[in-house]
């Protein structure tokens, strides 16, 4: 697995691996003491998952057998995401051919991919060939992160219902999955939520940056504590 040193950067950002073991009582009492609002400067309604997160992409490709929603005997205990460029064939293969070929039935893998118009044809060739790709019609692109993300989401909740733990990571990543399981497997809370955590990031003002955010977009200095976004 990629080593992600622990360390305090010379703008402030400090990196730390942590858990969090995540609970309602615990969202609800971290928000209040972030926000007090008056109730008579807003508006009320009662919304739904829809309303928070509009998601309008269909999928193309998903695997078939991965978990019990789709023709699994079981659900499996641990399921493998990985993020992966629609372009980066030779990641995949190298991934499915060492620490991705995994035996053990407790543990599945899958492929996080966008839609390319040039490359639809050999993306089925591969589905058919592997039957572990999930693919939404969204263009394959940097800034489709979080719509790849969402994907992966929605999929998980949707088709692997009683899956313990899912686990997130890019397709340039070696994973030691003997390492997660025997972790996992430690009686952690299946609420667990865990990661490289960033302190005190700042947004990133460079407009020839590919990761530039106005300050339309995120007025404050620093970013809230959050996860690294190439595992979890």
């Amino acid at each position: 697995m990629t080593d992600i040193p622990m360390e305090k950067r010379s703008d402030d950002t400090s990196y730390h691996s942590e858990s969090y073991n995540i609970t309602s009582s615990t969202v609800r009492n971290d928000l209040s003491t972030i926000f007090s609002l008056d109730r008579h400067s807003i508006n009320f309604k009662n919304i739904n998952q829809k309303d928070v997160y509009i998601h309008p992409y269909k999928y193309i490709n998903t695997p078939s057998k991965t978990c019990s929603d789709k023709g699994s005997i079981t659900d499996p205990f641990l399921v493998i995401i990985i993020k992966s460029n629609v372009r980066n064939l030779d990641n995949r293969i190298a991934i499915r051919s060492t620490w991705g070929n995994i035996s053990d039935p407790s543990v599945k893998v899958v492929f996080l991919l966008g839609f390319s118009p040039f490359l639809e044809q050999f993306i089925s060739m591969e589905k058919s060939m592997y039957d572990d790709i999930i693919q939404e019609d969204f263009l394959d692109n940097y800034n489709n992160n979080t719509l790849k993300t969402i994907m992966g989401y929605n999929w998980s909740v949707n088709n692997c219902k009683n899956t313990t733990y899912f686990f997130f990571v890019d397709d340039d990543y070696l994973v030691n999955v003997r390492f997660l399981l025997n972790n996992f497997r430690k009686r952690l809370p299946s609420s667990i939520f865990t990661g490289c955590v960033w302190y005190n990031a700042k947004p990133n003002r460079n407009v020839h940056s590919k990761w530039y955010v106005s300050k339309e977009e995120y007025p404050d200095k620093h970013w809230p504590p959050m996860l690294q976004g190439a595992l979890f």
